[in-house]
């Protein structure tokens, strides 16, 4: 009798599985969307910053660290909604522990930008760092109804 080789590789498959269309919750999509609705109003702050710099210097610097932000943000978007779709719970999760980590950070920077200002900053600029925010929260809010909770449970129960 033949022993198995305990240093062999797993023989299952090791991959997500694939969402065939039309089997998503309407609400997780939507979330999706709004996720992706985030960074389109992030680079509008790119841009109204950008023009509001004086120098040439500050208008390089805002590019660069627009474009570096950007990127990354998006490359985290992409990852949230690759998962979610997927039905990966943990993802709804992580998303909202992110979320709800940055929004608490811009809120914190701003009333500490806000008291150390003599006067109040550009109206545009700052509802164009609350809105995205406001939008993330949304699609986190989105990913905790019963509906979407309930998708989640049937993804999870199906794998």
């Amino acid at each position: 009798m033949e022993q198995p080789n305990p240093y062999a590789p797993p023989t299952a498959a090791v991959e997500d599985p694939e969402i065939p269309p039309g089997q998503s919750s309407p609400h997780v999509l939507l979330a999706c969307r709004l996720l992706w609705a985030s960074i389109g109003f992030s680079v509008l702050d790119g841009i109204v910053d950008f023009a509001f710099q004086a120098t040439l210097e500050e208008r390089q610097s805002s590019v660069i660290g627009s474009v570096t932000g950007l990127a990354i943000g998006a490359v985290i978007v992409a990852w949230h909604v690759h998962y979610l779709r997927a039905g990966r719970n943990w993802m709804r999760w992580v998303a909202t522990i992110l979320t709800v980590l940055g929004a608490l950070s811009i809120a914190w920077v701003y009333t500490d930008l806000r008291a150390l200002m003599p006067q109040p900053g550009n109206p545009l600029q700052t509802a164009l760092v609350v809105i995205p925010q406001l939008v993330s929260l949304a699609a986190v809010a989105l990913l905790h109804t019963p509906e979407s909770r309930a998708w989640f449970r049937a993804k999870s129960a199906a794998r």
